[in-house]
């Protein structure tokens, strides 16, 4: 059957089923939609703590983010932080905006999914740790779904405004924007736009960064149009463009990154929201080209663009009964990606080379996930997810670079991925005792299979790719335990995981390194296992009436068949937040402590990491003026102006030192 066939069969079954629902529920009425829950799970734990750390309005997306158990940044400057959930990254967990995939089109993982979102556009973040997260695709490591903020109705009669501004002085950053949304009875709207520029930052004693400045534009339109009462359309689209970007703990800063998200929705929800049906079809495009025309120590001038395109739809559907709760979902897409790579020797031609030949990636999955609340303490749940791929590589130029090493790159790489798992949670008294136990797999990234001198400043090595590597797989074991009273909850989770067929890189002692200066050449191999251990907790106490305090601790161990550590590894970490608010007044002081590591990956040219500890402090207050209200915002992050930098940090590049940072919200309610 062909492509084009399987669409419009798709499109058949769903318009179909739809207009059954329709049927049914034609005659009730709904205006928003809610969130079904029957067990408890990691997703409200973590839009609690989101809502906590959103609520100081100086705090970025990578601010809240790094707050989040298990979660920590992978920094290469002070822009495009890449997210890992309990150490994976990249291919080995999903990181969808909206549910939608988007693939990164930087081989350097310059710009990853968060770039593109402000803080003011986030709805909520949903973090599932492991095989939890294979709804939204296969995945060993979890999910990291980001909610943006769409157009909405209410019966206000006016338009709901904000505008804001903030200056950072370690840096001498600005970051400037608003959001507007108006209604009609049948049309919504939201728009909103952000602007953002910054110097190369301060570390502690004063010391400059260099090339650590950037500059970024983004804009967001949202459009819902109620079909009835019980049908919506809403039509998303950004616009983001980032450009003279710096990455100090690279060899080479971002000219430019441009991306464009288009997507259109349908929402159906019953009268009394037992039944949800979404789908959504979606368009984006990233566009992106590194510099080093900024560079002073470049020996050779080189142009590095590359592209990432990505089309895709999934429809899922939620049903609530008395005591159960049934989500499906199915999801299709395709995805290009490509880079290139000029060099320009003295004297000498032009040499030119596809970094990443140009592929295509098609996958279509089908998930599953089913709750059941046995009696009033005990529930039961199950995920399960489905995928068939295949890649190729599409242009000719690419084909014929890996015909030279004995590869046909052309023909279909064809893979079948499975995601699961199951979960059954007690609860007695104040206690809450939850068990699982799952299995998954991940797709070999398309650096990893077709990756053509793919320089890692990380170990100094040009790695190529192995069209050849199976899918890493996992069984997975995690077990939490939560108390909760009345004034105060404490929640601990211990995991372990068992990987087989872990990619791993390997040197190959008979090709020399493209990059000028590079230690030599290396390709990937599946090793036999790995494993990952580690605890996580969260606590959150109310100490008096006026104040509450917040925090978490977070630990990870991992350790290769061959003896070495796992790359990558964050240190055991603090996070300790203490706030006191009364009516519009807030006071929050922090303090974030993490250990050293010596449990490092030679191979992946990592070196050992102090310990260190910062203070930090945030104060905010409200003026309220009939509709309107004012909101004035000052923190100092590193208050002690500490020079220092987490395991994690690419390059040794310390982070900030001392930063006060004052912003002013306005809204119109």
């Amino acid at each position: 059957m062909s492509k084009k066939n399987v669409f419009i069969l798709l499109l058949f079954f769903y318009f179909k089923g739809f207009s059954q629902f329709n049927a049914i529920d034609s005659a009730n009425k709904i205006t928003t939609l809610k969130e079904v829950v029957i067990c408890e799970n990691e997703t409200n734990k973590t839009n609690e703590a989101f809502n906590f750390y959103r609520s100081s309005k100086l705090a970025s997306t990578e601010d809240i983010l790094q707050r989040i158990e298990g979660v920590n940044l992978i920094r290469r400057g002070a822009f495009g932080m890449e997210p890992t959930l309990r150490t994976y990254s990249a291919g080995q967990i999903n990181i969808t905006l909206n549910g939608m995939k988007m693939y990164g089109a930087c081989t350097d993982k310059m710009d990853p999914v968060t770039t593109y979102v402000e803080p003011s556009n986030l709805s909520k973040l949903e973090v599932n740790q492991g095989t939890a997260g294979g709804l939204l695709g296969s995945t060993i490591g979890g999910s990291l779904n980001i909610q943006l903020k769409e157009a909405s109705f209410n019966c206000k009669d006016h338009p709901q405004i904000n505008f804001y501004t903030q200056y950072g002085f370690a840096n001498l950053s600005k970051n400037i924007g608003f959001s507007l949304n108006t209604n009609s009875n049948k049309f919504a709207l939201r728009m909103s736009g952000a602007y953002r520029k910054a110097n190369d930052y301060k570390a502690g004693g004063d010391i400059t960064i260099l090339h650590s400045g950037y500059e970024k534009l983004n804009l967001n339109f949202s459009v819902a149009y109620q079909l009835n009462k019980t049908n919506h359309i809403i039509f998303d689209y950004i616009n983001d463009n980032g450009s003279n970007i710096g990455y100090p703990a690279l060899p080479m800063d971002v000219a430019f990154a441009k991306a464009n998200i288009f997507s259109v929705t349908h929402r159906f929800v019953s009268s009394n929201y037992n039944k949800v049906l979404e789908t959504k079809f979606y368009h984006n495009n990233i566009t992106h080209a590194m510099d080093d025309t900024h560079r002073l120590e470049t020996i050779m001038h080189m142009d590095m663009p590359s592209w990432s395109y990505t089309n895709g739809f999934y429809s899922q559907y939620k049903i609530q009964l008395k005591k159960q709760l049934f989500n499906v979902r199915i999801d299709a897409h395709q995805a290009f990606t490509k880079a290139e790579m000029t060099m320009y020797p003295n004297n000498e031609k032009p040499m030119f080379m596809q970094t990443l030949p140009g592929n295509f990636l098609y996958n279509i999955g089908l998930a599953a996930n089913y709750l059941l609340n046995i009696d009033s303490l005990k529930c039961i749940g199950f995920n399960i997810r489905e995928d068939y791929n295949y890649q190729y590589v599409t242009d000719e130029f690419g084909v014929l670079q890996w015909q030279g090493f004995g590869i046909n790159t052309n023909e279909n790489k064809q893979n079948f991925l499975t995601t699961s798992s199951l979960f059954f949670q007690i609860k007695k008294g104040v206690f809450t005792n939850k068990f699982t136990i799952g299995y998954g797999q991940r797709l070999p990234t398309s650096n990893e299979r077709i990756g053509f001198y793919l320089f890692n400043r990380a170990d100094g090595f040009d790695y190529i790719g192995n069209y050849n590597l199976a899918p890493e797989k996992a069984i997975q074991m995690e077990f939490s335990n939560t108390i909760d009273k009345k004034k105060w909850n404490f929640n601990t989770t211990l995991f372990f995981h068992q990987i087989e067929n872990y990619i791993y890189g390997y040197i190959l002692n008979k090709y020399s390194p493209m990059t000028i200066g590079g230690r030599g050449v290396k390709t990937y191999a599946n090793i036999s296992n790995a494993q990952l251990m580690g605890f996580e907790t969260a606590t959150t106490v109310k100490l008096l009436k006026k104040i509450i305090y917040k925090g978490n601790v977070r630990f990870t161990y991992g350790l290769l068949s061959n003896g070495q550590f796992m790359q990558q590894v964050p240190p055991l970490k603090f996070v300790n937040t203490l706030r006191y608010q009364k009516n519009t007044f807030q006071f929050q002081i922090e303090h974030v402590l993490a250990s050293s590591q010596k449990n490092i990956n030679i191979d992946f040219g990592e070196s050992k990491t102090s310990s260190w500890q910062i203070f930090n402090a945030r104060v905010a207050f409200a003026k309220a003026i009939k509709t309107s209200s004012f909101q004035l915002n000052i923190g100092i992050e590193n208050l002690l102006d500490l020079n220092y930098r987490e395991h994690l940090d690419w390059g040794g590049v310390p982070q900030f030192g001392r930063n006060v940072s004052i912003g002013f919200n306005y809204y119109l309610n």
